[in-house]
């Protein structure tokens, strides 16, 4: 397991929190969605931290890449807008990063036969191979990280953050 360095360690996280508690009653803050969401972004820094330091890091990977293959591999061949917003990311930033994965032999592009603009993805064997790999481990991580919930809680927990992904899903139309 990597560690992280000491501005992300527990106590640091508490303090900020307890400070922006502090602030957030000065300014009629809802503290209870403040909360939610900032620890959502701490264990989601956490997590991507700790995994592109561990077994992403082995396959000279980041959390977007690792997540842009394993779309394609789960989905099948893929238009790079649709793996753009899988991803969290611009169509560009994209396409730079579909050509880091094709110059490494993980992925291939061909015209849309529909639409001459768009261009189709896929994963090759290799990052077939790589990807199954990799993502037992990543759940090995997973399951780590979350051995405190039991099946029940952990069903509910990702019920609630695939609500919130909704809602952020709403908003952002």
């Amino acid at each position: 397991m990597t560690s992280v360095d000491d501005s992300r360690s527990v106590e640091a996280r508490r303090n900020i929190e307890a400070k922006g508690r502090s602030v957030a009653n000065d300014l009629n803050i809802d503290v209870g969605a403040y909360e939610v969401v900032s620890n959502l972004h701490w264990a989601f820094t956490l997590l991507k931290t700790h995994v592109e330091r561990g077994p992403l890091a082995e396959a000279n990977l980041s959390w977007a890449a690792f997540v842009a293959l394993w779309s394609i591999w789960v989905n099948g061949e893929m238009d790079g807008s649709r793996i753009a917003v899988e991803i969290g990311t611009r169509k560009s930033s994209f396409s730079e990063m579909a050509k880091r994965l094709e110059d490494r032999g993980l992925l291939s592009r061909r015209p849309h036969p529909e639409d001459g603009r768009s261009v189709l993805f896929d994963v090759t064997p290799q990052a077939q191979e790589l990807l199954a790999e990799l993502w037992p481990r990543l759940n090995g991580e997973a399951s780590a990280i979350t051995k405190g919930l039991d099946a029940e809680a952990k069903q509910s927990f990702a019920g609630l953050l695939r609500g919130m992904a909704d809602e952020l899903t709403e908003l952002a139309e």
